[in-house]
């Protein structure tokens, strides 16, 4: 049986975190929603677009306030606060939704991540803006 980790060696992140995405044409900097209450992490279709080709690992039944869809997965190398994992996103049309990713329960419980709910949200005009940090 797994041990859990200790609280005080856990990490906390905010509602709100400044990821790194690692696709294949380029790595990016975007702005990610915490979201404690969804089960799985989201990216937006046109971000994943700019990452550039990502493997088709699976698809599954999403389900949401607007009803049930079915998704595709990938997986992304992600970096947050400095640690770098593998990350499982379903891909979403988020285009009318305040931020291209959210990170969902199967990143926190991965890492052990707590969530500080006091955290400020970022300017609107930052929500969406993507830093490229390196093109191939």
């Amino acid at each position: 049986m797994e041990s859990k980790m200790e609280l005080k060696d856990r990490e906390v992140i905010g509602l709100y975190e400044k990821i790194i995405l690692k696709g294949k044409e380029r790595t990016l900097k975007v702005w990610a929603k915490i979201d404690t209450g969804a089960d799985n992490s989201s990216i937006d279709v046109r971000l994943l677009r700019k990452l550039g080709p990502s493997p088709i690992v699976g698809s599954k039944i999403v389900k949401n306030a607007h009803g049930s869809s079915m998704r595709i997965i990938t997986v992304i190398p992600t970096i947050i606060r400095g640690v770098e994992m593998r990350v499982r996103y379903t891909v979403a049309d988020r285009s009318r939704m305040n931020y291209h990713v959210i990170l969902g329960k199967n990143v926190l419980k991965k890492q052990g991540y707590l969530v500080d709910p006091l955290t400020h949200e970022p300017m609107p005009e930052e929500r969406k803006k993507i830093w490229v940090i390196h093109n191939v």
